[in-house]
Formats: structure tokens, C-alpha cells, sequence
């Protein structure tokens, strides 16, 4: 099987517009990105310029739209152009905006698979990662329900269920590759009730909807425009899912089914799929190597009290590994962290991510009698405690390598929670 590779732009472009929900101007400048730096949003007026990646831990707020935020860097309404950068098979983007929100366009995907498209489209030499479906996942909530089946290819078979006579029952079925995303989803624009509007208005949203960008649904009729599909309703249905489907960070091949989905239904059936793919990527391979005490210490430099992993299982590629460390009540650290309420301290956290990664680097025969000094830490976060008598549990995995030096990701795990993360960027230097 060929394999298949990672796609960023190849020019910068800026594009601008109004946000349906704020009413506010936007300027978005797109930029190419590393392979494996996935979507990535930019606050450029906000100080510091912050960002926000776009995946399904980010998200914040579902009324009418997907908003994500971390920290300062919120962007509302990702949803449009989240499902044209999947539909034009994009991994990795920089998306520069000023604003609080995506400009609407004329309320369909084409405003942003038309200017990626002119931006040109390039591969990356980094191989794309899938979700593959291994087995039926199922979300149901409200009267929505999705599903995804196992699959070769990325398909959606999606069905509306309105009670008003004009909307109705609509159903559609699409192999979501590029050539019909460009023909029949992209061009599906956003709808709305007219007895919504009001509420709307009410709610704070809709302040940059208008007659251009929205087709409006009467009591008997559309009011404002000519449908681009008969069934444009469902089509922009399936937009939207496509869309919140991407924040899972990866494409997906697997048959999904929805009936009745909104953006609500849609990010929580993400998470679902992100829990599957976590707890199989949390599971070694058969033919992985297994490294515990004393030939762990072979290979990293700490002792006691420091060293802080029992066991290390490393996949063939050198790529992943999986850590293990017993807390006992008698760890040092407890009789002044804290005496009576013994946790793990987080910084140690961090510290058995770091350790089970250089375990990794290490273990690759290039790199015998080396050192892994870490020069950056990024990105840490806590979840949760560890307290005696947990297992902690992680997962590191090498994202990208040049020589002697790179970028590591870790998560930090007890049992299936997970209560840290982090990523490193390291140097192998002589012992």
C-alpha cells in the first residue's frame, strides 16, 4: 500500500469578512506549517499573539457554531473552515486572525476552500496519520445520534428531521473525498428559521447574518435566495460535521452515520472517538521490547530517589514507548508532600514523561552511550493527582527528528485517566 503524505499550503494568503455571530471584521492571514503541527489559530491582536490548536480538548462553547479557546485565544465559528481544510486533505495550517470570528462568507465553505485552493496546496514529507475505525462507536443524546463503522475510506450518510413543511426529511449519502467536497458540500450554505431571528438577536448572535450569507427559512417558502441543491439543507449538515469531525486532529477512515447532528451531538461523538484512539494507542504491540530495572539503568544515568520509571516497553520504531512506575507510600518526597495527604508531586509528573521519553531516544542503538538533555518544555498540563498505591502509566512518542535533536510528546495516565502532559524538545549529546 502507497503511503500517503501530510499537506500544508504552499503561499501565504490573506482573506477578510464579517463574523455571522459578532458582526465583527476579520482578517485571516493562512501560512504553511510543520508537518505533524496540525491547525493551529493565531490571536495577532491579542498581546503575545496566542494560540489555540484545533482539536476537540478546546472546545468551549457549541450554540450555533464551534468556538475553541486556551487561555486569552478564543476564535468562534471554526466549524466552516475546519471541514474545507479537511476536504482539500490539509494537515497543517497557521491561521493568523484579529478577530474573536471566522468570517462567514456567503455562508457555505467555498469563501475558504477557494482560497486554499489559490494559496496552492503542497505535500510535506511526513506521513499522515489516520483514525481507522476497528470497530463500531456509537454517541446518542437529545434525539441526535452518529455512529462510525469500520471502513476503508471516509464516507457520511447523514439525514435531517424537521417538522416544518419546507425543510422536512432530507437524507444524503457522500464518499467525502475531494472532488465531490468541492462539488456538493462546500458550496451548502448556513440556514436559519425566520422565527429565529428575534431569539437570535436576543442571544447576541447572528449581529453579522444577513440576506447574503444566510438562507433564510419562511413558514411556506425560502425567503431570500435560490437553493444551490435541492437538498442543501442536509448538505450543510454534513459541512458542519465534517468540519467538527477534523478537531478529533487526524483524518478518519471509517463510514459515518448521523441523523439529526448538530454541533453539540458532533463534538461530543469526537471526544468518544478520541477516547477509542487514545486507549488503542495506549496498548503496546506484540513485537514491542520490554526494558525493566537493572537494564533500565544501562541506559539512563539517574539513581535513587530520581529515577523514576520501573519499566519501559519501546515499539520497534524507536518511535513510541510506554512507561510504568509503582508509587509507594515510601517515596521521599511524601514525608514533605504531604505528610498526611501523600500526592505526587506534578513537577515529578513532567519528570517521568521526560524520563520514559529519553528511555525511548536512548533505546535506539544509534544513540548507545548517549545522554538526553531536554532544552525546552512546552505545553505542560495537569489533570489530576497521583497518590500511593497508583501505577502511573505513559505514552511518549517522537514527532519529529533532525540529528541529534527534536520533539517528543507525553502523557502521563493513571489507568485510563489522564492526569498530565507535555511536550520536550531534547538534544543527544555524549555521556
Amino acid at each position: 500500500m502507497s503511503k500517503d503524505f501530510q499537506h500544508t499550503i504552499k503561499n501565504p494568503l490573506s482573506i477578510s469578512g464579517i463574523g455571522i455571530h459578532s458582526g465583527v471584521e476579520s482578517n485571516l492571514r493562512f501560512l504553511p506549517a510543520e508537518p505533524g503541527e496540525g491547525i493551529v489559530f493565531v490571536r495577532t491582536d491579542l498581546e503575545g499573539s496566542p494560540s489555540v490548536p484545533a482539536l476537540v480538548d478546546y472546545v468551549v462553547d457549541v450554540s450555533r457554531g464551534t468556538t475553541i479557546q486556551k487561555g486569552d485565544a478564543i476564535v468562534h465559528t471554526v466549524e466552516h473552515l475546519l471541514s474545507a481544510a479537511s476536504g482539500l486533505g490539509i494537515d497543517n495550517l497557521v491561521v493568523e486572525i484579529d478577530s474573536i470570528e471566522l468570517p462567514i462568507g456567503d455562508g457555505s465553505a467555498e469563501f475558504f476552500s477557494s482560497a486554499l485552493l489559490e494559496a496552492g496546496i503542497k505535500k510535506q514529507d511526513a506521513e499522515r496519520e489516520y483514525f481507522i475505525v476497528e470497530e463500531p462507536i456509537f454517541y446518542s443524546s437529545g434525539g441526535s445520534e452518529l455512529a462510525v463503522f469500520p471502513a476503508d475510506k471516509f464516507t457520511i450518510s447523514a439525514t435531517i428531521q424537521y417538522s416544518d413543511k419546507v425543510l422536512g426529511t432530507q437524507f444524503l449519502s457522500i464518499d467525502s473525498n475531494k472532488e465531490n467536497f468541492l462539488k456538493g458540500i462546500a458550496p451548502a450554505r448556513t440556514f436559519c428559521f425566520e422565527a429565529e431571528i428575534e431569539l437570535l438577536k436576543k442571544m447576541g448572535l447572528g449581529k453579522g447574518g444577513n440576506f447574503n450569507n444566510t438562507i433564510v427559512v419562511g413558514e411556506e417558502d425560502i425567503i431570500n435566495t435560490e437553493l444551490r441543491f435541492d437538498d442543501e439543507f442536509v448538505r450543510h449538515k454534513i459541512l458542519d460535521l465534517i468540519g467538527d469531525l477534523y478537531l478529533l486532529g487526524m483524518p478518519i477512515k471509517g463510514s459515518v452515520i448521523a441523523n439529526r447532528c448538530g454541533h453539540a451531538a458532533n463534538v461530543e461523538f469526537v471526544k468518544k472517538l478520541k477516547e477509542n484512539y487514545l486507549k488503542r494507542q495506549y496498548s503496546p504491540s506484540k513485537e514491542a521490547e520490554q526494558v525493566e530495572l537493572p537494564d533500565l539503568m544501562k541506559i539512563l544515568p539517574h539513581r535513587y530517589p530520581f529515577l523514576l520509571v520501573d519499566r519501559i516497553i519501546v515499539e520497534p520504531s524507536k518511535k513510541i514507548a510506554y512507561g510504568y512506575k509503582n508509587i509507594t507510600v515510601n517515596e521521599p518526597f511524601f514525608k514533605g508532600h504531604f505528610p498526611d495527604s501523600p500526592v505526587f508531586p506534578r513537577v515529578l509528573l513532567i519528570e517521568f514523561i521526560a524520563q520514559s521519553s529519553a528511555l525511548m531516544l536512548l533505546s535506539d542503538s544509534e544513540f548507545k552511550e548517549k545522554l538526553a538533555y531536554f532544552i525546552v518544555i512546552d505545553h505542560a498540563k495537569f489533570f489530576g493527582d497521583a497518590r500511593p498505591p497508583d501505577m502511573l502509566s505513559s505514552r511518549v512518542e517522537l514527532k519529529r527528528a533532525r540529528g541529534s535533536s527534536g520533539k517528543v510528546a507525553g502523557v502521563c495516565y493513571v489507568g485510563d485517566r489522564k492526569i498530565a502532559e507535555a511536550e520536550f524538545m531534547f538534544s543527544i549529546v555524549d555521556k
